[in-house]
């Protein structure tokens, strides 16, 4: 996690993680096989979206599968 805290309110990061935690999950479990990695790397995708400043509400499901794309490539 970076050293400065998120511009983003809790609030919005939390309805993100209710909306996408899941369909997250189940693309990594697909490609890993593997529900710990599955996880870890869901986290690594909301790490990613707490460091990234500038990041809008409209685009953000986009943001957080083209950062899942990246992250099991």
């Amino acid at each position: 996690m970076p050293e400065h805290a998120s511009s983003y309110p809790a609030a919005w990061l939390t309805d993100l993680d209710r909306q996408y935690r899941a369909s997250l999950l189940a693309f990594f479990r697909r490609r890993t096989g593997n529900p710990a990695e599955a996880e870890d790397m869901v986290q690594e995708v909301f790490a990613r979206i707490y460091a990234t400043a500038g990041l809008e509400r409209e685009t953000a499901g986009a943001y957080i599968f083209r950062a899942a794309g990246q992250s099991s490539a």
